[in-house]
């Protein structure tokens, strides 16, 4: 056996190495997904821009950019919402 795969072919089909080389990926997708699911629950300030949901949009640029004066955040959502309505 060299490093962890096995080298004899004996040994290949014998051996249940398999499960580890199948297993790993398909468990590191699984906790991926369930991280998006659970974490990231925001729509993008696009969408909510989309579905005219300016009060909501708001909100996001607030977590965003941290903005801390109002006026920032207006001036982006309206530049947003001129980008938008151009397209």
């Amino acid at each position: 056996m060299q490093g962890l795969l096995p080298t004899d072919p004996a040994q290949m089909a014998t051996t249940g190495f398999w499960r580890i080389i199948l297993g790993t990926p398909i468990v590191s997708c699984s906790i991926n997904a369930i991280m998006f699911i659970v974490m990231i629950r925001h729509d993008s300030v696009d969408f909510l821009i989309d579905r005219m949901q300016f009060e909501q949009a708001r909100e996001h640029l607030k977590m965003v950019y941290q903005y801390d004066q109002e006026y920032k955040i207006e001036n982006e959502l309206d530049r947003l919402k001129a980008l938008r309505l151009e397209s």
